[in-house]
């Protein structure tokens, strides 16, 4: 996948995703991290920055739902993540 593939998809700009990219200690937060991946391989890119799609998290419940259903179009998912009361993804988050 392109950089500007990723980006794009994750709703980020290209100055956030080069500092996630170019800063080694730099952790982005878990909503950053939004992109068209399965259950292993979005819990193989999250652990990579320090998190896990947990069972007590109804943030991470959503998620999950969303991609075992390949809904990964963030405006979906943030009206879901809206309806729930919850941190949404893309941007800066």
């Amino acid at each position: 996948m392109k950089n500007s593939t990723v980006y794009k998809k994750a709703q980020i700009s290209k100055q956030h995703f080069s500092k996630i990219l170019s800063t080694p200690h730099y952790q982005p937060s878990k909503p950053t991290l939004a992109l068209e991946l399965d259950r292993e391989g979005t819990q193989d890119l999250i652990g990579r920055a320090g998190y896990t799609l947990t069972n007590s998290s109804k943030f991470d419940l959503i998620i999950r739902y969303c991609i075992e259903h390949n809904q990964f179009n963030i405006v979906e998912i943030n009206t879901i993540l809206y309806e729930f009361d919850q941190m949404l993804i893309g941007g800066n988050a």
